[in-house]
């Protein structure tokens, strides 16, 4: 299965792309080793135009499937954004 990238368009949302495999996974941003594999992020969208990147949390998928996925969010993005908790979605065909 390959990375997935999960998003949510309605009012504010989140936007995330990370492997596809079941496991928790930090969240951190090495400023230094931009391309690093470890590097992992949410990105917190405000609309119409505020984004607030949050490096402090941790993704965990809990269950894998070919036709969904099962996880917990744990993310801070500063003083009034944050997510924590866990979502089942379907994913489209």
């Amino acid at each position: 299965m390959n990375d997935f990238l999960l998003r949510s368009y309605i009012g504010n949302h989140i936007i995330f792309n990370m492997p596809a495999a079941v496991g928790a996974r930090p969240l951190q941003l090495s400023l230094s080793e931009l391309d690093s594999p470890d590097n992992q992020t949410i990105t917190f969208v405000t609309p119409p135009s505020s984004n607030n990147i949050a490096v402090d949390g941790v993704l965990n998928i809990t269950d894998l499937t070919a036709t969904s996925v099962t996880m917990g969010v744990l993310a801070k993005g500063g003083k009034t954004t944050d997510v924590n908790g866990t979502f089942t979605a379907t994913f489209c065909q």
